[in-house]
């Protein structure tokens, strides 16, 4: 007989044994349905303490009678335990995992793919497993079926996989789960009839679909339409508060329609967080120039830039446009720029998340950002404030190819509009003025004066710039040269400057030691330790070779080598037109290097590096202790450090190392970084020369054997480091970012992350943007149900205000904090949202929740109170959030002073109930 119809005999005999793994609202009356229909059933679950509440008939579900548990377990007809091998007993296994992450716009699958690999370790011949956890359309062909796979078993003949998504309502007695038709979706007709024949012994109705994307689908569509209908009924709310209306009336006016209305009551919401605005990101905009910016420097640069502005409850939003962030694709494992859909900024109060990895690479966000870390299948997604630490996060190496960047600049183009514009002269040593003589003459200009030019061989450059815009001449600016000054302070400077490797090693130099003084004009500075000959020379090579005039001198108190470039051109192009700052503080690397090509980012490393690096060596041996026993081996070891009190050109080294697969570490000390390891060392080899070449010469003639850093992992496109700590500090604004189909950024350090941009996820909307389309309806819906735990406190507010009660001085009950009524689950309910806002304006809070004994999340620190009369007439106002079946609704009317009714519980009118 072959597995098919052995296993079915066995379903329909109830000779089957089951494992429900999670025994949550959704797997817990699962196993007892089924259980109490004869079947033997496994209950799997990873804590511990759930399955010492069911062995100790303790209730932590509303839906199943601890005592019909303990009956069950009595009778050996229910299992609950932590054991995975079980699994290898089972002949059906039931997955009823969580899928959630909320508040991304990407499902997290981890525990779907965790419950996945553990069936993989027990697998056999001869199973049906079933996927009932809420996920996008192909979840179970795309991610289950490849782990299920990966045994070496084979679907259709070894075992059998489909989808039936769990409809639970939890404490709803009209459709309990028996009452619930089912739907089902296998990857082949057996998976679906095996199922059918399963699930119709609880249930009457089983309704069988052709794939499972179709039963995944079905679930989403259930799902969206409460979502969209929710969202309707709580802009209608905010209308008719405005109105001065009661929506109540209104919707039971529009009830009285026998056909085409449904009615939907407003909620305090169904379920942002972002990043410090001091993180930094590589953006490129609109005419492919790339730079980096910190995120709210960004938001200020947008602006000038063409965007989209609105402001919604002290959020402010910007759709820019063209601008393009450095996104990760994770599925190709590369680097990518994506378009920025929407950024926006908004002030927090609450405390945030500094992690630290290996290596001290940093990030600061708020609680509830979507980390990506990297697991044994690939990258799963978690809040900030569920990392734990010796997670590994993913960092960005290399850069997406780009367009040829400029290969020079034009100085005349450049500096037409700028003060230069009636200093500068413009000379050729290729040909005489006088050849242009009746040219100029065009120009209006006294023939004294040309007399003096064409004897000088000049021509001011402002009448330069008239006669090529009125087409008198055309000459090639490659064969001119700018001048400026008289006499000792006479200085030539190239028309058009190569940007070559020279040129790009020269700006190194100058961001590394280098500044920008004014006296009669501009002047460039470089200075080096005197002992730095070779660098000292390869600065005059330069100079040489471009044909700038400069002087140099040596200071023999401070050991120092000065080189002074007097020109006003060549301060304004490194000032102004390259934006590379004046001193240490204000040093960037100009955005345009971000374009060029490889050898251009290496020469301008080597200038900074040069100037800046440092190189500590250390051969010997070395004493040291290990499991108690001491050691006395020979160590062999360098490293190349660097420091920049400007934070911005910090980053941008970063960047820059990172982009040619150089991985650096990061001292305690802001902006100190270190390359070590052998083959990092030998990358960057021949950045120096003289002294330190030496250095790095002799370190590697010593060399004993390679031993490889510790502190990251190295993939292809990306590297991954271990979290060492995670703090909670304090920061003001925080911003976010939303990116065109990856979902990613990178940001500080190469750090991949998930979009911060605060929307309530359905996982329709994100499997229909990998599909290249992009929802509207659901977005707009998720967005005004975000908002509305900020309305429901501006409510309250002003019902406070109407009573003549101080905000500032009231005392607040929230009642019933769970995301759903009589399930114990605080995942994403919005009863967190206001109680902390609340906490943040000093306002007095308490709440009360029959299932939520203490509160220790988010901030908030609370112990849910007893409700008496005394207690409920010392609260001005009481929310109610959350319906619990067993709560006294009508005594708590009967005390309190003033009730706001998010829900709808109280049908009839009171005085003291405001409903929303």
């Amino acid at each position: 007989m072959d597995n098919y119809k052995l296993l079915r005999k066995k379903i329909v005999k109830k000779e089957a044994k089951l494992c429900i793994i999670g025994l949550g609202y959704v797997g817990l009356p699962l196993a007892a349905a089924f259980a109490k229909k004869g079947y033997f059933v496994y209950g799997l679950d990873t804590s511990a303490s759930r399955i010492n509440k069911l062995r100790r008939g303790i209730r932590y579900i509303v839906d199943v009678d601890p005592k019909e548990v303990s009956l069950l377990i009595k009778r050996n007809h229910f299992c609950p335990t932590t054991e995975g091998k079980i699994l290898e007993e089972a002949d059906v296994i039931i997955v009823c995992v969580p899928t959630p992450l909320r508040k991304v716009k990407i499902p997290d699958v981890s525990y779907i793919i965790a419950a996945a690999k553990t069936i993989k370790k027990h697998m056999r011949r001869g199973q049906l497993i079933i996927l009932e956890s809420t996920s996008y359309p192909a979840t179970t062909r795309e991610v289950v079926l490849p782990i299920l796979r990966s045994s070496g078993l084979k679907e259709k003949k070894d075992f059998f996989l489909c989808f039936s998504p769990e409809r639970v309502n939890p404490g709803d007695k009209k459709f309990p789960l028996t009452k619930i038709p089912k739907i089902i979706g296998g990857i082949s007709q057996k998976s679906s009839w095996l199922a059918k024949d399963l699930y119709s012994v609880i249930i009457k109705k089983v309704f069988v679909v052709s794939s499972p994307e179709v039963a995944e689908t079905s679930k989403l569509l259930e799902n969206t339409f409460r979502l969209v209908n929710i969202a309707l009924a709580n802009e209608f709310a905010m209308v008719c508060n405005k109105l001065g209306i009661k929506l109540r009336e209104v919707i039971e006016a529009a009830k009285t329609k026998p056909f085409g209305f449904m009615p939907f009551y407003p909620g305090p919401g169904v379920g942002g967080h972002c990043l410090a605005g001091r993180e930094s990101v590589l953006v490129r905009d609109e005419k492919g120039v790339c730079s980096v910016r910190f995120l709210n420097e960004l938001f200020e640069a947008v602006k000038s830039h063409g965007y989209q502005k609105y402001d919604f409850k002290g959020i402010k939003f910007l759709k820019p446009k063209n601008f393009k962030i450095l996104s990760f694709d994770l599925q190709r494992a590369k680097p990518i720029f994506k378009d920025i859909k929407l950024l926006t900024r908004r002030k927090v109060n609450e405390e945030v998340y500094k992690i630290t990895t290996e290596g001290n690479r940093k990030v600061i966000v708020t609680d509830k950002h979507p980390m990506i870390v990297k697991t044994d299948s690939g990258f799963a997604f978690k809040w900030a404030k569920e990392l734990k630490e010796k997670e590994e996060i993913p960092f960005a190496l290399g850069l997406p190819s780009s367009k040829p960047g400029l290969s020079e600049i034009d100085v005349i183009k450049e500096i037409k509009k700028s003060f230069l514009s009636r200093r500068v002269r413009v000379k050729s040593k290729y040909f005489d003025w006088r050849k242009y003589r009746l040219q100029i003459k065009k120009l209006g200009i006294k023939s004294e004066d040309i007399h003096d030019y064409i004897r000088g061989n000049y021509l001011p450059l402002k009448y330069f710039i008239a006669a090529e815009k009125n087409n008198y001449f055309k000459i090639s600016h490659d064969k001119l040269f700018l001048c400026s000054g008289r006499g000792p302070s006479y200085s030539e400077f190239p028309a058009v400057i190569t940007l070559d490797n020279d040129f790009w090693r020269f700006i190194g130099y100058y961001l590394s030691e280098g500044c920008i003084t004014r006296d009669k004009s501009l002047r460039v500075r470089i200075t080096f330790n005197s002992d730095e000959k070779e660098y000292i020379d390869d600065v005059f090579r330069i100079l040489d070779k471009k044909g700038i005039k400069y002087s140099s001198y040596k200071s023999k108190r401070w050991n120092s080598f000065h080189i002074k470039i007097s020109s006003n051109v060549l301060g304004f192009i490194i000032k102004d037109v390259l934006s590379c700052g004046i001193n240490s503080y204000t040093m960037r690397i100009p955005d345009i290097l971000f374009s060029q090509a490889l050898k251009c980012k290496i020469e301008l490393l080597k200038g900074v590096l040069r100037g800046d690096g440092g190189i500590d060596i250390f051969i010997g041996r070395r004493k040291y202790l290990k499991n108690g026993k001491e050691y006395n081996h020979q160590h062999n070891t360098a490293d190349v450090n660097y420091y920049s009190i400007s934070d911005i050109l910090f980053h941008q080294i970063v960047y820059l190392l990172q982009s040619i697969f150089i991985v650096p570490s990061f001292k305690k000390r802001d902006n100190l970084l270190l390359i070590n390891g052998y083959e990092q060392m030998r990358k960057v080899d021949n950045f120096f020369l003289g002294d330190k070449r030496a250095k790095l010469r002799k370190y590697f003639d010593s060399r004993i054997k390679n031993i490889p850093l510790k502190n990251f992992s190295l993939y292809n496109n990306f590297f991954t480091a271990r979290i060492k700590k995670i703090e909670r500090v304090k920061t003001d604004y925080v911003y976010s970012a939303e990116v065109a189909d990856t979902n990613t950024f990178v940001t500080s350090y190469g750090m991949i992350v998930h979009n911060c941009i605060p929307a309530d996820p359905m996982y329709l909307s994100w499997k229909a943007k990998k599909l290249g389309f992009k929802t509207k309806m659901i977005d707009l819906a998720a967005y005004i149900n975000h908002f509305m735990p900020t309305y429901v406190i501006e409510r309250v507010k002003e019902l406070l205000k109407k009573s003549s009660k101080n905000i500032k001085k009231a005392k607040i009950l929230i009642l019933g904090v769970t995301y759903k009524k009589d399930v114990k689950d605080l995942r994403e309910s919005p009863s967190l949202d206001i109680i902390d806002m609340l906490q943040n304006e000093k306002i007095k809070v308490d709440y009360f929740d029959p299932l939520i004994p203490y509160l220790n999340i988010k901030n908030i620190k609370l112990k849910s109170v007893n409700l008496t009369k005394t207690s409920i007439k010392k609260y001005d106002c009481l929310i109610l959030i959350t319906d619990h079946t067993k709560v006294d609704y009508k005594f708590i009317q009967k005390n309190a002073r003033l009730i706001f009714d998010t829900r709808n519980v109280y049908k009839k009118r009171f005085d003291n109930v405001i409903v929303l």
